[in-house]
Parts: structure tokens; C-alpha cells; sequence
């Protein structure tokens, strides 16, 4: 530890504009990412090893098992807030055997890519800064390999088009909205409205400052949802007792219903899916929102005022 400590230090004296992550698994409480004068090690960032294993070994499962793994994806925000994380799909998911992050994937070419979608989409709106090896953009088919070159060539087949125009799309949205890299390590910042285990790998959070907020849905099943009644105020449902739900129904009437306009669906045509581009807008009714997602989707909502 405290060799650790002296190299940050001393690195940080010596080029002090240079940023430090730790590649490290174990769940030692001192602090990775906490200074140096707070009793951690001073790094920077924490590479989130738990996000990166729950997240590529629930990807791997056919659709019919993920039910029975559904926390795989929902694991990563109860211990969140210990470090300051960075998501990685590195080089070392994609090199030694492991297969590329699209041949992970179970299903045809259009599913395999569908998910990959919707996966980076998961990626991109989960709280914590990002780190994707090169060729993951382009969906690879072959491993890293250091005597050739990243095959952009793969750019003129249409899917593997769609995945890179789609991740483009995120990263624009990411880099271009504050509220969703501005203050990822506050809690505040972030809230589940379904993460339950139930008859699909249904997923859906809200990022969020006292300005602006985003939700995320995704669907990981190989079903179309359909009209699913999305409850906006999570907590309070569970809390409630049946000789409550009379005044817990005044109290929702007097909390202001939602409005959201779907900004990204990674099922669009344009991305290599099925759907027309839609910027629809749902109205939620009596604090519930009606959502429809098609199979291996996930859709981003710009939450209006």
C-alpha cells in the first residue's frame, strides 16, 4: 500500500496533469480512487472488473436463462458509489480465446448485433466514465491481433455500419449532456424504475440533476414487451399497505405526471434494426407510464419540462 501511495505522489509532483487508473478486483475498502491524504492510494479511476464480468458473461446466456441472472446487470450500482469507476471492455476481453465482444453474443447475425446495441446503450447511460478497446466500435469478428490492423473495412457491411453509427450516436449524447458525466459518482444522480426479476430482462433507470434527466429502457429478451405499465415512483409503490393506497393515490395525484420523448432507439433502421426512426412522446397517467420495447432494444427518453 504504501509503495502505491509513494509512486501516485510522486507521479502526480512530477506530471501533474496525468491521470492514473488501477486495474485491480479486490474489494478493499481503504480507497483505490480516494487521495492519498484521505488514506487511499490517490488513482484516479477504478476499473469496474465486477461490471465488466457480470455484464459480457449475461450477454453470453441465451434469453431464456437470463431471467434466472437478471441482478448480473443490476450488481454494479449497489457497490457504485465505493470508487470512482470506469467502465471497461478492454483488450483483455478480446484477445487469448475470449472472442470478441459480438461473438460473446448467442443468436443470428441480426440478434447478435441487436444486442450488442443495446448493450452499448446500457453502457453508456450506466453512471461512470467509459473505456472500449479499439475494433469493439466496428463489431469484430476476430480477436485483437497485434500484426494487423483494425479491420474498418467491416464498415461497408450494413450491420456492422448500424453498431458503429449507433455508438457514435451515444457517445455524442454522452460527451454533449452534462447530466450524465457531470456527476455520475452522486447518488442523486441516479435512480432505478425497474429492476426487478419477473417473465422478461427488463431494465429501466433515470439519470438525473434538478435540471434535466434521461431514462433508460432496455429490454435483454428475445420477446417484444407490450404495454408494460411502468410505475415513476418505485419506492413508494413497495411501501405501500392496502389501507394505504387511498392516500398514497391523493399523493400521486398531486405530484406532476411525466412527459418523454424518445431521443435514441437502438432498433432503428439507420442502426441496422427493423423500426422507422420515431421520436415519439409517452404522457404518463397517474404517476404510470405505458412502455412497449421490442425484442434485444433499448430506448433513451429525454424527460420534458
Amino acid at each position: 500500500m504504501e509503495f502505491a501511495r509513494r509512486l501516485t505522489t510522486l507521479i502526480r509532483k512530477k506530471y501533474p496533469k496525468v491521470m492514473l487508473f488501477a486495474e485491480d478486483s479486490s474489494s478493499w475498502q481503504g480507497g483505490v480512487t480516494k487521495s492519498v491524504a484521505e488514506g487511499g492510494l490517490g488513482f484516479d479511476y477504478k476499473w469496474d472488473m465486477g461490471w465488466m464480468y457480470d455484464g459480457l458473461y449475461f450477454l453470453s446466456l441465451p434469453p431464456a436463462r437470463r431471467k434466472q441472472e437478471y441482478h448480473k446487470l443490476t450488481f454494479s450500482m449497489w457497490y457504485y458509489y465505493n470508487e470512482r469507476f470506469i467502465l471497461s471492455l478492454s483488450h483483455d476481453e478480446v484477445v487469448g480465446g475470449a472472442g470478441t465482444i459480438l461473438e460473446k453474443i448467442p443468436g443470428t447475425d441480426e440478434e447478435k448485433f441487436a444486442q450488442a446495441r443495446a448493450y452499448y446503450a446500457y453502457m453508456y447511460m450506466h453512471p461512470g466514465k467509459k473505456l472500449s478497446f479499439m475494433g469493439n466500435e466496428l463489431g469484430e469478428r476476430t480477436e485483437w491481433n497485434e500484426q494487423r490492423e483494425v479491420e474498418f473495412s467491416l464498415l461497408e457491411q450494413p450491420l456492422h455500419r448500424g453498431l458503429y453509427d449507433c455508438i457514435c450516436e451515444l457517445q455524442k449524447l454522452y460527451c454533449s449532456e452534462e447530466v450524465l458525466y457531470s456527476r455520475e459518482y452522486e447518488r442523486d444522480n441516479y435512480e432505478w424504475l425497474y429492476c426487478k426479476e419477473g417473465a422478461a430482462p427488463l431494465y429501466v433507470f433515470r439519470r438525473m440533476t434538478k435540471e434535466k434527466s434521461y431514462v433508460c429502457a432496455l429490454n435483454f429478451g428475445d420477446e417484444e414487451i407490450k404495454d408494460f405499465a411502468l410505475a415513476l415512483d418505485p419506492e413508494e409503490e413497495a411501501e405501500e399497505k392496502a389501507e394505504e393506497k387511498a392516500a398514497a393515490k391523493k399523493k400521486k395525484a398531486r405530484k406532476k405526471e411525466e412527459s418523454w420523448k424518445s431521443i435514441l432507439c437502438t432498433g432503428w433502421e439507420r442502426f441496422g434494426g427493423s423500426l422507422p426512426e420515431s421520436r415519439e412522446t409517452l404522457l404518463s397517467r397517474e404517476r404510470v407510464m405505458e412502455l412497449n420495447l421490442m425484442p434485444y432494444s433499448a430506448v433513451i427518453y429525454e424527460v420534458e419540462k
